[in-house]
């Protein structure tokens, strides 16, 4: 959500912020561009997920400004061919600026109440750490680039578990040891959700249904059925001998579903290009699916963009 007006000098701040973007746009639209374009080009030529980039973009964006310390992502960054760090600082060039003059009196203004990317990621880090001492394992579903199992290496007790398709996965760990980072402790292990055998893959890999787990399932709800991930959860309800959460978010329709003619025409061409799985899944369907699960909702966290609910986080236990 945008920074409450309260006062005139959130008044104030809120135009400078805003003519700053406008000064800004020209760099932005380049950036953009260049960023985006490279992305889409060499991720089909690598065959992998073209939005596996973007929690990375948003990761090197809070450790680029000193939100958060996040150092892999600044080496996935200069590591992968589809990124690129001049890209990403034209990109987020009026957000950069903005933070670095400003941090101190408004922490949160801009790029973290604007997109909802940014919200998400944050939102998933406070869930693990939340949980952390609670689990004993950690398993990131559709993991893409993102960074968050550099937390848990091998002087951690806890046991991550890195899942996504197997191309993604080689380029990634290929990547990380090329940054010279320790990945002693993360399982990477390759699945397909639409496979019947990817409980088993990760059972191979050390995984135990025995042992308290988080199951992280972020940005991924769009991609897959429903009826997909309601027999993921099923098999988890039947198999779990141990406590078992589930993170996931899940968007409203109109979110997913521009009205725009224009814009779904763009959409449309986009995920043909990428040969993304865009499942286009109604939030009340899927809800329905995952209420006939035996589950207990432990928490939920809404998403905005431009101050418009667009869907809403949502933690589970079975």
């Amino acid at each position: 959500m945008q920074p409450a007006i309260t006062s005139t000098t959130s008044l104030t701040f809120y135009i400078l912020y805003n003519l700053l973007r406008f000064f800004c746009l020209p760099f932005f639209i380049f950036g953009m561009l260049y960023t985006q374009l490279k992305a889409l080009l060499l991720c089909k030529y690598f065959q992998i997920s073209y939005t596996a980039t973007h929690a990375l973009s948003i990761r090197w964006f809070l450790d680029h400004v000193s939100f958060r310390d996040d150092l892999g992502s600044k080496h996935l960054v200069d590591t992968l061919p589809m990124m690129s760090k001049r890209g990403l600082i034209l990109v987020f060039l009026a957000d950069i600026i903005w933070y670095r003059l400003l941090k101190k009196q408004i922490p949160y203004a801009g790029l973290f109440n604007n997109h909802y990317i940014t919200q998400r990621t944050l939102e998933f880090d406070n869930i693990v750490l939340s949980y952390e001492d609670d689990v004993e394992q950690i398993i990131s579903l559709g993991t893409g680039f993102d960074t968050r199992c550099l937390t848990f290496r091998s002087s951690s007790a806890i046991s991550f578990f890195e899942c996504d398709l197997g191309p993604l996965l080689a380029l990634k760990r290929k990547a990380l040891l090329d940054a010279g980072i320790d990945i002693k402790g993360i399982h990477f292990i390759p699945i397909d959700l639409r496979s019947r055998y990817w409980v088993q893959s990760l059972c191979d890999q050390g995984f135990l249904f025995n042992k308290k787990t988080l199951v992280v399932v972020e940005g991924l709800t769009p991609y897959i059925s429903s009826n997909v991930l309601v027999r993921s959860f099923k098999e988890w309800a039947k198999q779990s001998q141990a406590p078992c959460l589930i993170a996931t978010d899940i968007y409203c329709s109109s979110f997913l579903n521009t009205i725009h003619p224009f814009f779904r025409f763009l959409n449309d061409v986009l995920l043909k290009f990428c040969r993304e799985p865009f499942k286009f899944l109604s939030d009340n369907t899927l809800l329905n699916h995952i209420n006939e699960i035996r589950n207990k909702t432990l928490k939920k966290k809404s998403l905005f963009a431009n101050n418009t609910d667009i869907g809403t986080i949502y933690i589970y236990k079975i």
